[in-house]
C-alpha cells in the first residue's frame, strides 16, 4: 500500500513538473504542498516502522534465525521506500521552490510596469496639478484654447519622462 501511494505521489510529481516546465502556473503551490505534507507523513511512519524492526531484530535472531533473516528483509525493503519518499520529498520542495521562483519573476514583471506607468504619468500629474490650482495668472487661463496648451504641456511632459526612461536604460 505504502509503495502504490508512494508510485501515485511520483507520478503526481511529474505531472506537476510537466506543467511548470510548460510555464503553466497554475494550482501546483497547493498540489505541492499537499504532496510535502503526505510524504513527510509517510517518512515518519516509515522510520517508526523501521526502528521497530530494528527492535525487535536482535531478539528473534537468537531464537529464529529465519524469522530474524526475513525481519532484516523487510526492514532493508522499509529503507528502500523510505530512501524513494525521502527523494520525492526533496523533489517536491525543489518544485515548490520552482513554482515560487516562477510567481516572483510574474511579480516583479508587473512590478516593473507599474514603476514606468508611474514614472510616465507622474510629470503629466504635476503640469494637471498646476493648471488645476484656483490662483491668479496662471498661464494660458485667459487665452482660446488654454486647456489645449495645458494637455499640450502635460503629453509633453510624459513624452519627456518616457524618452529619458528609454535614454537611461530602464525601459
Amino acid at each position: 500500500m505504502i509503495c502504490r501511494l508512494s508510485e501515485t505521489l511520483a507520478d503526481h510529481l511529474d505531472d506537476a513538473e510537466r506543467r511548470l516546465m510548460k510555464e503553466e502556473v497554475g494550482d501546483e503551490r497547493t498540489q505541492l504542498g499537499r504532496m510535502r505534507l503526505q510524504l513527510a507523513h509517510m517518512h515518519r511512519q516509515l522510520m517508526q516502522l523501521h526502528l521497530l524492526f530494528q527492535r525487535i531484530e536482535p531478539r528473534f535472531a537468537a531464537e529464529n534465525e529465519q524469522v530474524a533473516r526475513a525481519l532484516r528483509a523487510l526492514a532493508q525493503k522499509l529503507d528502500a521506500i523510505d530512501h524513494d519518499v525521502a527523494a520525492q520529498y526533496d523533489r517536491a520542495r525543489l518544485l515548490l521552490d520552482e513554482v515560487a521562483g516562477k510567481m516572483q519573476a510574474t511579480t516583479n514583471r508587473r512590478l516593473f510596469t507599474l514603476s514606468i506607468l508611474t514614472a510616465c504619468l507622474l510629470p503629466p500629474t504635476l503640469v494637471t496639478g498646476v493648471f488645476g490650482m484656483n490662483t491668479k495668472d496662471l498661464p494660458f487661463q485667459n487665452t482660446d484654447g488654454g486647456t489645449w496648451y495645458a494637455l499640450a504641456i502635460a503629453a509633453g511632459a510624459a513624452a519627456t519622462a518616457y524618452w529619458l526612461l528609454r535614454r537611461l536604460r530602464a525601459l
